[in-house]
């Protein structure tokens, strides 16, 4: 069984009842799926874990992923910089 919780802003997650089926695919790789769902929400699912999520949850959530990655990005060149190494994963 797959967990499944809607996220509402400004709202706790909380379980979903609603039935859901038809999803179109929106993006897809290796550790994540989004697909817009015929019950009105964006499903996100990452392993075992689907997140139900409005239009502006979605704007929010790749706002914010958007965010971690360039300043995780920032984080590496600063450390590369004063160590003199590489990390696995840096951009720069």
């Amino acid at each position: 069984q797959v967990a499944s919780f809607s996220m509402i802003p400004g709202d706790l997650m909380t379980p979903r009842s609603v039935q859901c089926g038809s999803p179109q695919l929106l993006a897809a790789n290796d550790f994540v799926t989004v697909e817009r769902c015929s019950c009105g929400s964006i499903h996100i699912s990452m392993g075992g874990i689907t997140a139900h999520v409005t239009d502006e949850g979605l704007d929010a959530l790749a706002s914010a992923l958007g965010e971690a990655h360039s300043n995780l990005q920032h984080i590496y060149r600063s450390l590369e910089q004063s160590l003199g190494i590489r990390f696995e994963g840096s951009e720069s």
